[in-house]
Parts: C-alpha cells; sequence; structure tokens
C-alpha cells in the first residue's frame, strides 16, 4: 500500500510540474511575441513566470525526492542550495507583486506626473532579485545536511532555537516580516488607495476626457492583479506561518510532512497565476491561440504582421496584414490627393471654348 501512495504521489507531482512548467513558459512566451500584451506590467508577470519555473526545477524535485525516500538523500551542497532558493524566490515573487501594485498605483492615480517605463521596470526587477539573493545569503550557513542518533540523514528545512542559537533564530524571523509581512501591508495600502480612487469615479466612463476617470480596461486589470496578489500571498502564508512557529518552539521536530505541504502550496501558486491569466485576460487567450495555432486567422508563429507592405516600415509594425496596392485602397495612397480629386465637373478648357 505505501509503494502505491509513493507512486501516485510521483506521477501527480510529474503532472503538475510539467503543466507549471509549460504554463508559465506560455506566459513568457506569449509576452514575447505579442504586442498587445506587452506592457511595463507584463515585465513584472513575465519575471514571475520565469520565478515560478525555477522554483518548479530548483526546489520541488528535491522536497519530493526527500518525502518519497523518508530521509535527505542528496549531498550537503544541494541541501544549502535549495534551502536558499526555498526562500529566495518566494521571497522575490512577493517584491514582484509589491512592484506591480506599485506599477497601478502611479498608473492609476498619477497618470500624468509619474509613469513607471520599461527601463525602471527591469531595474526595479534586478533590484529586488540582489536584495533578496543578499538577505538570504546567510541560508548557506545555517542550513546543512546532519546526521541523528539512528544515522538518519536529514536536511534542515525550518531553524529551531535548541538546534542553532539565537541570533538566527532572529534572522529567519526577519525573513518572515522583510519578505511577507511588510509587503502585505504596503500591497494592501496601495491597493485601497487605488479602489478609493476608481470608487470616486463613479461608473469609470472613458469618454469624459474632462475628468480624472479610469477606463474600465484598467480597472479590470486591477481586479485581476488584486486576485492573483491575494492568492499567492494565500499560498505562501503556511511557509512563513511555519518558519516563524519553529523558531520559538521547545522540541525537536523534523516532520518532513509539514515542509512538504508548505512547499506543495507554494509549487501550486505558480500554476494558479496562469489559469487566472486565461480565464481574466481576453489578450492572453487570444494570444495563446494565435501561438498554438488555435485562431481562425494564420498561424501566428509562421506570418509576418505588418501596417502597410512597405519593407522599411512593416518590419518595426507588428500589427496586421494588408492585401497589395491596388490603387486607392492601398495606404501608401492615402496621402496622394490626385487620386482622391473626383474630375473636374465643368470639363477641360477645350470644351468650354467649343461652347463659346
Amino acid at each position: 500500500m505505501g509503494s502505491i501512495l509513493v507512486k501516485v504521489e510521483f506521477i501527480v507531482f510529474l503532472l503538475l510540474a510539467i503543466m507549471n512548467i509549460v504554463c508559465n513558459v506560455l506566459v513568457c512566451f506569449v509576452i514575447r511575441r505579442s504586442r498587445r500584451v506587452q506592457s511595463t506590467t507584463n515585465y513584472f508577470v513575465a519575471s514571475l513566470s520565469i520565478t515560478d519555473v525555477l522554483f518548479s526545477v530548483l526546489v520541488m524535485p528535491f522536497v519530493v525526492g526527500q518525502a518519497l525516500a523518508g530521509s535527505w538523500i542528496f549531498s550537503d551542497v544541494i541541501c544549502r542550495v535549495v534551502r536558499f532558493v526555498q526562500y529566495a524566490l518566494p521571497g522575490l515573487v512577493v517584491y514582484l507583486l509589491l512592484s506591480i501594485c506599485v506599477d497601478r498605483y502611479y498608473t492609476i492615480i498619477y497618470p500624468l506626473s509619474f509613469k513607471i517605463r520599461r527601463g525602471t521596470a527591469k531595474r526595479m526587477i534586478i533590484a529586488s532579485s540582489i536584495a533578496i539573493s543578499v538577505h538570504c545569503m546567510v541560508c548557506f550557513y545555517i542550513f546543512h545536511e546532519y546526521r541523528t542518533n539512528t544515522e538518519e540523514s536529514v536536511c534542515r528545512s525550518f531553524i529551531n532555537i535548541e538546534d542553532i542559537n539565537m541570533f538566527f533564530a532572529m534572522y529567519m524571523v526577519s525573513i518572515v516580516i522583510l519578505q511577507y509581512i511588510f509587503p502585505i501591508i504596503v500591497v494592501f495600502i496601495l491597493y485601497l488607495k487605488v479602489f478609493f480612487h476608481i470608487w470616486k469615479s463613479k461608473g469609470y466612463c472613458s469618454f469624459q476626457r474632462t475628468s480624472n476617470t479610469v477606463s474600465r480596461t484598467k480597472v479590470n486589470m486591477v481586479k485581476l492583479l488584486m486576485l492573483i496578489t491575494m492568492v499567492t500571498f494565500l499560498c505562501f502564508l503556511p511557509l512563513y506561518l511555519t518558519s516563524t512557529i519553529y523558531c520559538f518552539q521547545t522540541f525537536r521536530s523534523n516532520n518532513n510532512f509539514v515542509v512538504q505541504i508548505c512547499m506543495w502550496f507554494v509549487f501550486l501558486s505558480g500554476l494558479i497565476k496562469p489559469s487566472l491569466y486565461f480565464v481574466y485576460n481576453s489578450n492572453f487567450r487570444r494570444g495563446c491561440r494565435e501561438i498554438l495555432c488555435f485562431s481562425a486567422s494564420r498561424c501566428y508563429r509562421s506570418n509576418t504582421y505588418a501596417i502597410t507592405i512597405a519593407p522599411s516600415f512593416g518590419k518595426k509594425n507588428f500589427v496586421g496584414v494588408m492585401p497589395p496596392d491596388n490603387g486607392r485602397a492601398s495606404p501608401i495612397r492615402a496621402f496622394d490627393r490626385s487620386a482622391h480629386c473626383d474630375a473636374n465637373p465643368w470639363g477641360n478648357n477645350n470644351s468650354v471654348t467649343s461652347y463659346m
């Protein structure tokens, strides 16, 4: 019976891991290929997908392998790397969601005074990655492989005061505070201000140019991002809550089942986000259909999209395919005044002379 459960668990993980990687790679591919969904926010969305793929590749196989074997069967170096990535990647996801919240805040409330452009978004992503990596660098020293009294190999997943000194226990509390609690407070405050701003706009009509209103497209995007943020924070809650509880417990515990549950919640959050994109974002659905050749138009991958047939202009603009030059219908001749002028209703000079 135990071997059957092990096989079922391995098959479930394998299927979910394949789905997770494929869906998040598809998100990156759609953003890269389709100009309809290219924006500053989608730089952060693509970074979220890359982070979820890395978590599926660098953390979950070792967590499942430890659960299936009943002990740590890998080396000490892998133990240190896995525990570092276990805390660094969720922290990076949280700060990317915080960056998205800041971007939406300035886009909706201060659309004319400040705008996060693509260069700024890239610098924010790089700065978040460096800051989280430096903060989690101590994990290489804290977490290591050791053997119990029964000569069983164990890779410590959480910090316990009895296992290690008080300083490192406080360090784990700082990870929980700086990488989870503080971003949640900031995100809650910013989204609350965005909510009240949209509420005051009274229907967010996009046709009134004189009033500072919010378009329906931006409102729908904010709803989607708020839903993704809430789901991600809830999925990360078991990991950070368990890390805090283990720091102040008074008994030694190597409960791999608790670790596995926490990692599974983080792992499933990477699969939920692409599903929400597909359900609530029509541009993403359209991009998926075009990339997978399910669209009614020609295959997206084998087509060259251009506004006109002019070669120098068409190579830089992938918007649509225009037919060849058919005279007055061609956009190239749109500014040719002679092509659109009707014949002179008074006739030419010869006809006038004949009537004289």
